[in-house]
């Protein structure tokens, strides 16, 4: 048997036992010992795609479980959020695996368990966090919860989407930064004193400040 793959899908090509190398054939479906492996189907591929693009174009992630929200509640949470640049999105695990390895975000499998929604962020990442927590805690349900997120090709557990609500947005941090490299030694010593995920963060905005000045 042959491998390949579309969109990150695993294919076997079934090498019919021909002594031409062409006499084999891509089957819909297979056994692999007790394992069975199918071919992505049209829809699996779009919904891949789909997610990729946003995985790509949002500035951050929010993961939620949403076992008790009935469909009437998570279109009322998909309204409510979409007032702050937040898109949400039920998506399966195995499809969030194979995008976010397609988008550039290997690693993050991790993140991926259990009935997932996605919040997809295009605003400020703090603002839309806290907004997506909010929201949360608002549903006061035991099984609706943040497990996780992303930032940049960073994976967050529950704890660090926390602390990802309280941090400074990008401009804020930039200000801070400029002020700081315009104001006395001790200000950027304070900085530095800071703790290290805020200048990490600090460090980022500047970064994509200037890559999008030389674009």
């Amino acid at each position: 048997m042959g491998r390949t793959s579309i969109l990150g899908f695993p294919i076997v090509r079934v090498f019919l036992g021909l002594s031409d190398p062409l006499g084999s054939i891509f089957l819909p479906f297979h056994y692999v010992g007790k394992e069975e492996e199918s071919v992505p189907t049209k829809k699996k591929i779009a919904e891949v795609a789909d997610l990729t693009q946003r995985l790509q174009r949002s500035n951050a992630v929010v993961l939620m479980h949403y076992r008790e929200l009935k469909v009437k509640e998570i279109s009322e949470l998909r309204g409510k959020l979409r007032s702050n640049n937040i898109e949400i999105k039920i998506a399966k695990n195995t499809l969030l695996r194979i995008a976010a390895n397609n988008a550039g975000k290997p690693g993050l499998e991790g993140l991926f368990s259990g009935p997932t929604a996605v919040a997809f962020i295009y605003g400020s990442e703090p603002h839309g966090a806290k907004a997506v927590s909010d929201a949360v805690r608002a549903a006061r349900k035991d099984n609706v919860k943040v497990t996780g997120g992303i930032l940049g090709n960073t994976g967050l557990d529950a704890a660090g989407v926390e602390r990802l609500t309280t941090m400074p947005t990008r401009d804020e941090q930039l200000a801070s930064l400029m002020g700081t490299l315009k104001g006395p030694a001790g200000q950027l010593v304070a900085t530095l004193n800071a703790p290290a995920q805020q200048l990490v963060y600090t460090l980022m905005a500047y970064r994509d400040k200037l890559q999008a000045q030389q674009a």
